[in-house]
């Protein structure tokens, strides 16, 4: 015990997070390279002074329209030089930020903005009259920001640490997507990590490839903005495009890049990229992978720490179930059903304290105290995953403890996607898992149904209230759900599903073939072509 406690879990790091804000590290950096640039868009370059210009402004102005601290503001646009811009004028008026998805259904959308009681959106173009018809009240646009008055009357504010930095919501099991709130002194706690353990400095530049409306996002932008290096927005248009993609990271000389594992994956084993020193991979289990010539890190971390909690530099290809040692002012604990503190080499769940934990759950009181509890005098969140420490103070990953899995790097509560299907005409008993097909995992769904069900129906039905990697690839109806002995569903009983097969045209050229085969790789088959709707055979736009 005393060697888990004070040796293995030995990561003090002394950086005033407590008292520090992002907008006082990234300040920092604007006194000392004004006139570097810090965000690339296309052709868009935004310096260090610039950028600290226009989102002071927009500051002030949320500021004279009522934004005040502990206020949260939603930014809903598509991925530009405004997903660093709109965030950082909103935390400088004191208030949090919360990404949206635009592909995310309008309902979900108005259910997360009257959770956080929103107030005010920062939008662009027709996207919030289409995306979220229900929302009445203020939306900015950035087509409006270049006409702003100066406000020179108005004085910013200072937030303190323990203020709102962001609202994230995340699958929640009764039906209901969950609002996790962290806070400036956690994202200051992971950027002094970032920044010393990567070895940052003002000459790195980063790409900013993560979906805009998951924790990943902030690991894009923050690190680098708080230490005088740049963040180049990858288009969305790119993001899926594996040829373009790497042809930008070489044209740009990016040096750091996170993916998620199986793109992360297949990135490394498709191109030797000549500019990159190091690539953090990370969301799900890795896949046996042979490390490339650059640096490549596994990483594991929850929404509610901070991004993440423990890395791990990949040596050799059986290294991939070693998710490494806790970050700074991270504590790990591996504990049994009754909270008590489990020896290396015991599998139990892990718990997570220090710097990283985040506040807690917007309105939902209930749930933060179930999760996020108070364990030998420290506050620590129960992660549900199986984790066992190994003797040189690392950390194994085994799995999931209950029905959250994370798929293609996103978190889903089955329990969620089985409550909607259920709700289908017709369906009178339904499970959902995760199956492996082709050497990948697929979201499947196995239905009980007094009559033929329409998929394609149900499909659209789902896709009103879920998003799309919520919405199962594979559909198999079955006589009855097999249970075990104490009534609850063998999901281990469960048939293996198959996917459908249907015509296909075969790639035309060798761009097509490679595209083909990164894709084939991603939904693990090959029973499509170059014309399919390759959204049916189980990739998504957020697979990224």
């Amino acid at each position: 015990e005393s060697k888990i406690i004070n040796e293995f879990n030995n990561t003090k790091f002394e950086a005033n997070y407590q008292a520090e804000t992002i907008l006082d590290m990234f300040r920092k950096q604007v006194l000392r390279f004004p006139d570097k640039i810090v965000v690339v868009y296309k052709e868009q370059q935004y310096s260090y002074k610039q950028l600290d210009d226009i989102t002071d402004n927009l500051a002030k102005h949320l500021m004279s329209m009522g934004v005040k601290s502990e206020d949260t503001v939603a930014v809903l646009i598509d991925r530009s030089e405004f997903m660093v811009i709109y965030p950082l004028a909103i935390l400088k008026a004191g208030a949090g930020y919360m990404p949206l998805d635009y592909t995310f259904p309008a309902d979900r959308l108005e259910y997360m903005l009257e959770d956080a009681k929103v107030q005010i959106i920062l939008s662009e173009g027709d996207k919030s009259e289409k995306f979220i018809p229900g929302f009445t009240r203020t939306v900015i646009k950035k087509e409006d920001i270049i006409n702003l008055p100066h406000y020179h009357d108005i004085e910013l504010v200072s937030p303190k640490g323990e203020n709102k930095f962001v609202v994230l919501y995340t699958s929640g099991s009764t039906g209901k997507p969950k609002g996790c709130v962290l806070e400036h002194r956690n994202m200051v706690n992971f950027c002094h990590w970032d920044i010393d353990y990567y070895k940052l400095t003002e000459q790195d530049r980063g790409a900013a490839y993560a979906n805009f409306a998951f924790d990943a996002h902030m690991f894009d932008i923050y690190p680098f903005i708080t230490c005088g290096a740049a963040t180049y927005i990858i288009p969305s248009d790119m993001r899926l495009d594996f040829l373009a993609l790497n042809d930008y990271l070489e044209t740009n000389r990016i040096s750091v890049l996170f993916l998620t594992t199986l793109l992360g994956k297949q990135f490394v084993e498709t191109f030797d990229n000549k500019f990159l020193r190091v690539l953090t991979i990370g969301g799900e289990k890795l896949p046996s992978i042979k490390p490339p010539e650059y640096t490549l890190i596994n990483a594991y971390g929850p929404t509610e720490c901070t991004i993440l909690a423990t890395v791990h530099k990949i040596q050799h290809e059986d290294d991939c179930l070693n998710i490494g040692k806790p970050i700074y002012n991270c504590h790990c604990y591996v504990v049994d059903n009754n909270m008590q503190l489990l020896p290396v080499g015991v599998v139990g769940e892990l718990c997570i304290g220090g710097a990283g934990v985040g506040r807690g759950y917007l309105n939902r009181p209930e749930l933060t105290e179930e999760k996020f509890v108070m364990w030998r005098g420290e506050r620590v969140y129960r992660t549900g995953d199986h984790v066992k420490w190994l003797s040189n103070g690392e950390i194994e990953f085994v799995g999931r403890i209950d029905g959250q899995i994370k798929l293609r790097g996103l978190r889903i509560e089955l329990g969620e996607v089985e409550n909607k299907i259920s709700q289908y005409k017709g369906i009178t008993a339904c499970t959902a898992t995760v199956k492996e097909i082709g050497g990948t995992q697929h979201l499947c769904a196995y239905y009980v149904s007094n009559e033929d069900i329409d998929v394609e129906d149900l499909k659209k039905m789902l896709a009103v209230e879920l998003t799309s990697f919520m919405i199962p690839d594979v559909y198999t109806r079955l006589d009855k759900l097999p249970f075990t002995s104490n009534g609850k569903v063998n999901k281990k009983a469960l048939p293996e599903p198959m996917l459908s097969e249907e015509d296909v045209v075969e790639p035309r050229d060798e761009r097509e073939k490679v595209l083909f085969d990164i894709i084939s790789e991603l939904v693990g088959s090959k029973n499509f072509g170059v014309t399919s709707d390759l959204f049916t055979v189980g990739l998504t736009s957020l697979m990224a």
